[in-house]
């Protein structure tokens, strides 16, 4: 998927900062839910994160993100981790997930499951050997299971 253009802008703009902090940008969204918008960082790093290193990345971003003031529209500013069953979006997303099990939910509605043999610029394929085109994926990520 492509960064519209807020998202590419709030990333070029967030990333000195947040690498500065030993912090690495897995993905930035905007989106419009209900009457409000947000803008959702999602920071990760070899060693986790946690709730305090999101109060601190946010306190860094809101305020280059108020002197920039280039998003038009009132917004919340979300920092947060990618969490295990993270969403894939983008192309290193989909690379790093190959061996995972995962979640696609295609545009038509129908479901898939499995684990993610495969990854080219334009196709996933799964375990079962099932090829979908990630032009007609709506949503996917990854499954985290359990061990008991």
């Amino acid at each position: 998927m492509i960064y519209s253009k807020i998202e590419q802008k709030t990333h070029s703009l967030a990333y000195p900062i947040i690498n500065s902090e030993g912090y690495d940008i897995y993905d930035v969204i905007y989106i419009k839910e209900g009457p409000h918008w947000f803008l959702r960082i999602f920071i990760d790093s070899e060693n986790g994160v946690n709730l305090n290193d999101c109060e601190t990345i946010s306190r860094l971003v809101e305020q280059r993100l108020d002197e920039e003031n280039f998003i038009k529209d009132t917004y919340f500013l979300e920092i947060s981790s990618p969490g295990l069953e993270r969403n894939l979006r983008q192309e290193k997303h989909f690379e790093a997930a190959v061996g995972s099990k995962i979640f696609v939910l295609l545009k038509d509605g129908t479901r898939h499951e499995g684990v993610l043999s495969q990854n080219t610029q334009e196709k996933i394929v799964l375990d079962h050997g099932f090829e979908i085109h990630k032009k007609d994926i709506q949503r996917a990520n990854i499954v985290f299971e359990f061990d008991f």
